[in-house]
């Protein structure tokens, strides 16, 4: 019986998938499975992995029938399939200490806990990287959904757990814009009972240049976007709460800044991708707007300067 189903979207990664693989082989535990989704690559990626793990039934290679564009549609795709009672993500980039799993599968049936999070590092090759630790390193310590939800928001606590797949699967994955997993790990915790902690270490890969979410695409609205449901998603649920407000003035200071990165690199896009960026832009601002009406027009200024920044982007990329 599978215990664990550990899902990784591929996609052009070959330079890392030696390391992926073995990584995932020297897993001390034994009732687990490995779920790899290959999103159409052209560098031979998934023509290696079926050499790499040919002959070893834990490892399932899967190329859907047509390209998704974002690891969190394969995750969405893969989740009903998955045979374990617990889940865990990783990208094609990442890795972790060979007896992760097994540490984190003990912490959560001895806690009956709804997800385990062990230390996670910032992985930069040849550096020495700063690590995510539990509240005051304390590894003993639980934190109910509305405590891990908070931490979550500026990831004091950071989304790489093992979690229950039954509450995941409740929760679901939103694949219409390529951050949504950020969206639905803050709202597994706070939909979670109990959250704890493990002294293992992860490792998130961020030297990595061709991650999706460093190339700039016309879906870089997303990052707003899921900034926009976030804010919704604690409005609906803390609006009595300071933390509504701290966040949506932190939205508004976000939002202006990085439209005006935006256009400080003069970001225009090819005759293909303008009219999706131009459509995408338009839903943003009325996103925007709509929230700043129901706020009584809390943080006028800021929303001024927001939407003379987004009129100069639609205006460079008006023109064919």
């Amino acid at each position: 019986m599978v215990e664990i189903s550990v899902v990784v979207p591929i996609y052009n990664g070959i330079q890392y998938l030696e390391k992926l693989v073995s990584c995932l082989k020297e897993t001390t535990i034994k009732k687990i499975e490995f779920l790899l989704i290959d999103d159409f690559s052209t560098d031979g990626s998934y023509e290696f992995l079926e050499r790499k793990i040919q002959n070893d039934t834990r490892f399932k290679l899967i190329c859907r029938d047509k390209k998704s564009g974002n690891a969190v549609s394969a995750i969405k795709y893969i989740l009903p399939y998955c045979k374990g009672k617990y889940f865990f993500y990783l990208s094609q980039d990442d890795f972790f200490d060979k007896d992760l799993l097994t540490k984190l599968y003990i912490k959560i049936k001895e806690t009956n806990a709804d997800a385990v999070i062990p230390n996670m590092i910032w992985f930069k090759e040849g550096e020495n990287n700063n690590m995510i630790l539990p509240p005051n390193n304390n590894y003993e310590c639980f934190l109910n959904g509305s405590e891990a939800f908070k931490l979550s928001l500026d990831w004091k606590v950071h989304g790489f757990s093992l979690r229950k797949i039954e509450l995941l699967r409740e929760v679901g994955f939103d694949d219409s814009y390529f951050i949504g997993d950020e969206i639905t790990t803050r709202i597994f915790y706070f939909k979670s009972k109990k959250i704890v902690f493990c002294d293992t270490n992860f490792y998130y890969r961020i030297d990595n240049i061709n991650a999706l979410t460093k190339k700039l695409r016309p879906n870089v609205t997303d990052f707003i976007k899921g900034d926009l449901i976030l804010l919704n998603f604690i409005k609906n649920n803390y609006y009595q709460d300071t933390l509504f407000f701290e966040n949506y003035d932190k939205f508004l200071k976000k939002t202006y800044n990085f439209l005006k990165n935006l256009n400080k690199e003069n970001v225009i896009f090819n005759r293909s991708e303008k009219e999706d960026f131009l459509y995408r832009l338009n839903i943003l601002e009325n996103m925007i707007f709509d929230l700043y009406i129901k706020n009584e027009r809390r943080g006028t200024f800021s929303w001024i300067k927001i939407k003379f920044y987004i009129s100069k982007l639609k205006n460079i990329n008006s023109s064919i």
